[in-house]
């Protein structure tokens, strides 16, 4: 053998493995895409769910004649969601008059300068109020001291939070109550369009909780009914677990003041409205390995991947959650 067919050979061998890696890498990509709901059991950690909502228990098959604060029936709310005839920013005037939320936003002392200017220079802008509770007062932001404890355990946050804000605007003109972390960013028009669809076909319906891990503490929103309901209880509780999940502590303390709870926070498409992932440029490509902890909180997975943006999206969850609003 002449050293030109040798090198033609090598050269031949080298093209052959190169092409052999190169499919079965392009293989378990495409395996990955397809494969993104696991079909493992959820565990059974924290709520065991991506949000749970509460209500005053009635009869199961009660059906509710309750009206929204618009004055809309269930049926009208329903018709006009699936029919596309009610956008939540076309009508956000409407919205922002009937469905009044109040925000209180969490922020340790770390997180003023960096989280509390984002926020407050973006999502805040959307609710009738807001206010920034931390250990500190802060000027440029705006934040209250209350004492507000550091470290990894939410709870103790959450609680003092609610405790701040029941005692000073259980009497005021507020509906809703919003409590947030410093990492989150709610779309407020979504959430007061999901509380009136949710006022309107849930019987009782007095709130939401939205679980997870990897978070700076859970988001949730209480009507004044539920603040009114766990305001008193909130000094003598004791936590049911360790005091550290909020999520947790929060459906334990509205349980044994005698709500019920359920998991559910789906829009019409089956797409989570309360989301724990913010898309980015790592997706689609390693999704099933980037998401792989989201699976594992949720009880009903969802139809679509865990990347697609729902329009009626209510929360967004992550370090890098001001993420797209930069790229649009």
């Amino acid at each position: 053998m002449n050293l030109t067919s040798f090198i033609s050979m090598i050269l031949g061998l080298t093209a052959g493995v190169l092409t052999a890696i190169i499919f079965s890498k392009f293989q378990a990509i495409s395996r990955d895409k397809e494969t993104v709901v696991p079909k493992r059991p959820a565990r059974p950690t924290l709520t065991g769910s991506q949000c749970v909502y509460f209500r005053f228990p009635k009869e199961a098959n009660e059906i509710s004649k309750q009206k929204t604060p618009a004055g809309l029936s269930a049926e009208a709310v329903n018709f006009d969601s699936r029919r596309d005839l009610f956008d939540p920013r076309l009508n956000s005037t409407f919205l922002y008059n009937k469905v009044k939320i109040l925000c209180f936003v969490l922020l340790q002392k770390g997180h003023i300068g960096n989280y509390g200017k984002s926020a407050k220079a973006t999502w805040t802008k959307h609710c009738n109020k807001v206010v920034f509770l931390s250990s500190v007062q802060n000027g440029d932001i705006g934040t209250i001291d209350i004492k507000l404890p550091g470290g990894k355990s939410d709870w103790p946050r959450s609680k003092l939070g609610l405790r701040y804000v029941y005692d000073h605007f259980l009497d005021s003109e507020f509906d809703w109550f919003l409590k947030t972390g410093h990492d989150s960013f709610p779309v407020l028009e979504n959430l007061r369009y999901l509380l009136l669809m949710h006022q309107a076909n849930i019987p009782n319906y007095i709130g939401h909780v939205f679980s997870g891990p990897k978070s700076g503490g859970s988001v949730f929103a209480l009507s004044k009914q539920a603040l009114a309901l766990i305001g008193p209880t909130l000094q003598d509780y004791v936590p049911a677990f360790g005091g550290v999940a909020d999520d947790l502590e929060m459906e334990a303390c509205l349980k044994a003041a005698g709500a019920t709870s359920d998991y559910q926070g789906m829009d019409l498409d089956g797409v989570q409205r309360f989301r724990m992932i913010v898309p980015d440029h790592k997706l689609p490509m390693n999704t099933k390995g980037y998401t792989a902890w989201y699976w594992q909180y949720i009880r009903h997975p969802e139809k679509e991947v865990a990347f697609v943006a729902s329009g009626s999206c209510v929360v967004r969850h992550g370090e890098q959650v001001f993420r797209p609003g930069y790229r649009l």
